[in-house]
């Protein structure tokens, strides 16, 4: 989707309530919705890839960011734009070591499914770190490979 098309959806009737800073979809963000199943990311979704079929093979074009609330009609999603940061992550990545993967921290058991809200039931940043990472190290081998 045209981020200024998708920038429409989010800017306010009336500029005057933008605020300090405009509003808008920029460069570093790129946007996509499935208008005809109805289907947005949702809270949550943050850091998911949006992945597209090219020529049979998968791509990681972005990680999830922002989006309207999950109802109908839905709007555009918002996401990161990888390939705006694709010179960073490269950068970062000659400056950094590949991680030892024997180093990596030991797999968690699944929060037991429940409809009591507890500590137990709160999402663990560890867990959306390692789902980043590796959506990230996919994008990077990606990018490595071309």
């Amino acid at each position: 989707l045209d981020n200024d098309v998708c920038d429409s959806f989010y800017r306010p009737p009336n500029p005057a309530d933008a605020g300090p800073k405009p509003p808008g979809i920029h460069e570093d963000a790129l946007c996509a919705g499935d208008y005809i199943n109805e289907r947005s990311i949702c809270r949550g979704d943050s850091g998911g890839p949006l992945v597209c079929p090219l020529e049979g093979v998968w791509y990681l074009f972005g990680l999830s960011s922002w989006s309207q609330i999950c109802q109908s009609p839905i709007g555009p999603s918002v996401f990161t734009n990888l390939s705006y940061f694709a010179g960073w992550i490269k950068k970062h990545k000659k400056e950094n070591p590949a991680p030892d993967p024997g180093k990596a921290p030991p797999v968690e058991k699944a929060p037991a499914l429940s409809t009591d809200v507890s500590s137990e039931t709160v999402l663990k940043p560890r867990m959306t770190v390692l789902l980043f990472a590796q959506f990230l190290l996919l994008w990077l081998s990606l990018v490595s490979a071309q």
